[in-house]
């Protein structure tokens, strides 16, 4: 943006909470290593966990009834020893009370020292990012990849929490040539998931890296062929993380005042067009 003839660029910096995946990352079933990001992810929230965990299982039929449920809590409670994951198997078509019972189980799990759940999912995995750090492990693994005959898993999960991680929005003007007072906005996101351990990332091309390059590509034109509204970029930070940085513009420090906006277009996942502009 500086490098543009007549953009007028400034940062706003601001911080917030994270939980990060910055080195270790290993999972492994009956001693069969798992591949990060392809066969299993984490739970954004998911805290550090080392060690070998005893797997018990947990069907749809555990969650059929209030007799089959508690009867399952009774045995993990008071017969499995601590270090224990339960695993949930791929459960589709849940009714609201069979939901309400396994709501109430990972509540179960939470409050049972070292232990965690595993999550069998036959749907695409996707990753988000997250503002806290949770006190029991959750990992989503795809269901053909783990053999229902597994007794134990080893893990060795490294998470860092960050209380203050320090972002900033990137912010560019083009003043109107007739119209300088009523501003047109166009914002994008530029960031993505980052990492989960030292080897596996998120490169975010689509998302929002080509949202970015059309943000760019709109300031190069503008500079070019001044506008007779002012036109205003906005390259939000921590999206991912809870619209974090728009909601700062928006609710904490709007550099140019709102009321002067007449229209904005935020740009996101532009890069196939399958769904038209996001």
């Amino acid at each position: 943006l500086k490098k543009l003839k007549g953009v007028e660029v400034q940062y706003q910096p601001f911080s917030f909470s994270v939980n990060t995946f910055p080195s270790k990352m290993k999972v492994e079933v009956d001693g069969e290593e798992l591949l990060a990001g392809v066969d299993y992810i984490v739970a954004p929230e998911c805290p550090s966990v080392k060690g070998k965990y005893r797997l018990i299982y947990a069907t749809k039929e555990t969650f059929a009834t209030d007799e089959a449920y508690l009867e399952f809590v009774t045995d993990m409670w008071w017969k499995a020893p601590a270090n224990v994951f339960v695993v949930i198997d791929t459960l589709p078509d849940m009714g609201k009370e069979e939901k309400g019972r396994l709501t109430a189980l990972m509540e179960v799990v939470e409050n049972k020292n070292n232990s965690g759940i595993i999550n069998l999912s036959n749907k695409k995995l996707t990753w988000s990012v997250n503002n806290e750090q949770a006190r029991s492990p959750i990992i989503t693994v795809k269901e053909d990849k783990f053999p229902r005959t597994a007794t134990e898993i080893k893990l060795n999960i490294e998470a860092f929490f960050i209380p203050h991680y320090n972002s900033q929005n990137v912010i560019g003007f083009i003043k109107g040539t007739k119209q300088p007072d009523s501003i047109i906005a166009l914002t994008a996101h530029y960031d993505h998931l980052g990492q989960m351990g030292k080897s596996t990332y998120f490169p975010g091309a689509n998302d929002n890296a080509s949202g970015t390059a059309m943000l760019l590509d709109m300031a190069k034109h503008y500079s070019q062929n001044p506008p007779q509204y002012s036109i205003l970029f906005i390259a939000f930070a921590a999206e991912e993380a809870g619209l974090i940085g728009s909601n700062y513009y928006v609710n904490a420090h709007p550099v140019y005042p709102l009321e002067k906006m007449k229209f904005l277009i935020n740009m996101d996942l532009m890069a196939t067009g399958e769904k038209g502009i996001m």
